[in-house]
């Protein structure tokens, strides 16, 4: 499980707009570019974590927030401290849902992040 500095209270720094799911193609890369801080209010009791993130295709600026399950995926790939994931890559793929027939994103940081590759 990943852990966070501070207790969720600093402002959370701002600069992008929050990403939705038009916002990524069929797939696309991304970097941390900030340390992600845990979640407030109903966000901090569901174990979610917010932060700001750069897509690689433009250098645009999005904010975040991740589900304790991409968290997780983060965790694993990139190690426990929050504060060394700035800079780390990981894709995410636009899905559709069969049940809810609704879109959603899908983290990936399973990736080849060669030149070729759309991460």
């Amino acid at each position: 499980m990943a852990y966070f500095s501070g207790s969720g209270k600093e402002p959370v720094k701002t600069g992008g707009t929050w990403l939705k799911v038009d916002d990524v193609k069929t797939s696309e890369g991304f970097n941390i570019v900030d340390e992600i801080k845990a979640g407030r209010g109903k966000y901090e009791t569901q174990g979610c974590a917010s932060g700001m993130i750069k897509r690689k295709s433009d250098g645009k600026l999005f904010m975040k927030t991740f589900k304790p399950m991409e968290l997780e995926k983060l965790s694993d790939a990139y190690g426990e401290d929050s504060t060394k994931w700035i800079g780390k890559a990981f894709g995410l793929v636009r899905l559709t849902s069969k049940k809810w027939d609704k879109e959603y994103l899908a983290l990936n940081v399973e990736i080849d992040l060669d030149e070729e590759s759309p991460f």
